[in-house]
């Protein structure tokens, strides 16, 4: 309340209040313009890598010591391919993952399994940037990075491009062509590319277990809308084995983590992309039929990862 004094208001002490808040403020902005801030704000890579750094905390508590550099991300269909001794929600980790739809065969955990006779941590259902959180694909690859995994296998389901690919096919690739937003804020200037070991790949194709196996590049697209005729004729490149909606935001978190390290790409980190082929040129296109097509196939992808994982085992990575 104000009172009366020599015929003028006195401040109320609300209005004092709100005068010293702006009397701060306006310091506030005067230090940070000719001082510097006094609290610098966090950029986003820094607030999310923190977030990551809590996160992989977290799930070292939930799981004990991981104890393995390699790390397998399992895409539509493919967890049928692998039994988890143990496993923790990511919705656990952090809020960032509990802000996610539910979306069919992807289970959203994380967990220690054995495959090819190799100790992996396994993430059981994929996130992908047209879920519209950028920042958990981020998270959830910077949790792998900061639990030390540095070989990365990138499983999926996506549609041929060629009239030979059929519907249970498995195409190893050796570039993800990218056709959707990234995942990570530069500089640095992540390259992917570099982080697929061309010769790894040629090896996992020319040694596998199983028939009906290519190999080439696989274009990255935005999704979640599947490609029409026309989109697939607008991609059409020579190479060009697949497309799907997975597999290049992953590669291009690990190429950054490599550039924010400094590190050299291709030597301190891998990633192994593998897909199988969900549906052909022919076929109808629904996420169900995908699924059906995959869990036909789940021994055949079973045997073609252990394949992977081991061959991936004894990439040496330089020091």
């Amino acid at each position: 309340m104000s009172r009366k004094g020599s015929g003028r208001l006195l401040p109320s002490f609300q209005n004092t209040s709100l005068i010293a808040g702006v009397l701060f403020e306006s310091f506030v902005r005067f230090s940070r313009h000719f001082g510097g801030q006094l609290q610098p704000e966090l950029t986003r890579r820094d607030r999310l890598n923190a977030a990551a750094h809590d996160a992989a905390t977290e799930n070292l508590r939930q799981l004990g010591n991981i104890n393995t550099d390699i790390a397998v991300v399992l895409g539509t269909g493919w967890g049928k391919t692998v039994e988890l001794a143990k496993s923790v929600p990511l919705s656990y980790l952090n809020p960032v993952f509990s802000r996610l739809a539910d979306l069919p065969s992807h289970a959203r955990k994380i967990g220690i399994a054995t495959i090819g006779g190799k100790r992996v941590l396994v993430v059981s259902g994929r996130i992908h940037l047209y879920e519209n959180n950028r920042d958990a694909v981020y998270v959830l690859m910077r949790i792998l990075w900061e639990l030390g995994i540095r070989k990365l296998i990138i499983t999926s389901a996506t549609g041929g491009m060629r009239d030979y690919i059929r519907k249970g096919d498995i195409v190893v690739i050796t570039d993800l062509i990218k056709n959707l937003a990234s995942p990570v804020d530069g500089p640095p200037f992540p390259n992917p590319h570099v982080m697929i070991p061309t010769e790894l790949m040629h090896r996992i194709f020319a040694d596998a277990p199983v028939n009906r196996v290519h190999i080439g590049h696989c274009v990255s697209n935005a999704g979640p809308d599947f490609e029409s005729p026309g989109d697939r004729l607008q991609i059409d490149r020579p190479g060009v084995q697949c497309v799907g909606m997975s597999g290049r935001p992953e590669a291009t978190c690990f190429a950054s983590f490599v550039e924010q390290n400094n590190l050299r790409a291709g030597n301190r980190a891998i990633v192994v992309p593998i897909t199988c082929i969900s549906n052909g040129l022919a076929d109808p296109h629904s996420h169900s039929n995908n699924t059906a097509a995959m869990n036909a196939n789940a021994e055949r992808l079973s045997v073609m990862l252990a394949h992977t994982v081991k061959l991936t085992a004894v990439q040496r990575l330089k020091r």
